[in-house]
């Protein structure tokens, strides 16, 4: 079982990651408190580049280069 998983990981965790975004984004769609300043155009795709950002900063280094200290 936790070969399996661990064979699968990438893919559960995007899964989890896109249904999280997808429930997170049609809340912000159809239960907004007020109007935004900034628009969800401008908003989701910086905030989407964070993310990748993020991801990069953290599996990158995982890669083996970093690890001669």
């Amino acid at each position: 079982m936790a070969d399996t998983l661990l064979a699968h990981e990438p893919v559960i965790r995007a899964g989890f990651f896109l249904s999280v975004l997808v429930i997170m984004a049609l809340w912000e769609v159809f239960a907004a408190r007020r109007p935004q300043a900034i628009g969800r155009g401008t908003r989701w795709p910086s905030n989407l580049m964070i993310v990748v950002l993020d991801t990069l900063a953290v599996r990158v280094p995982d890669s083996g280069s970093w690890k001669a200290v």
